[in-house]
């Protein structure tokens, strides 16, 4: 499948991009958020998301959502993975 040459992430608001040590401490991701932690491109992502045949999606009104640990499942990261991820980002915190 070819893509269009808009193969770049999304910005996020003030051009802050989404890791996955930002994503741990949140519930829900946005689509955009999501094409970040991903690494694909915003239109790549809303394929997927509509097609709901990769990541988890969520669907409100007109509105996708992803939500965080299920993404981290699907993405390969287990839960001695994500607890080690906590605790890196919790150490980085109190330093």
């Amino acid at each position: 499948m070819a893509l269009n040459d808009n193969t770049q992430p999304a910005s996020t608001k003030n051009d802050e991009r989404m890791t996955l040590d930002r994503a741990l401490s949140r519930t829900h991701l946005t689509i955009d958020e999501t094409c970040h932690v991903l690494n694909i491109s915003r239109p790549l992502a809303y394929r997927h998301a509509k097609a709901g045949d990769t990541f988890p999606v969520i669907k409100i009104g007109n509105v996708y959502r992803v939500p965080v640990i299920p993404l981290l499942r699907w993405m390969g990261i287990t839960q001695a993975d994500e607890d080690a991820l906590r605790a890196r980002l919790a150490a980085s915190i109190s330093a």
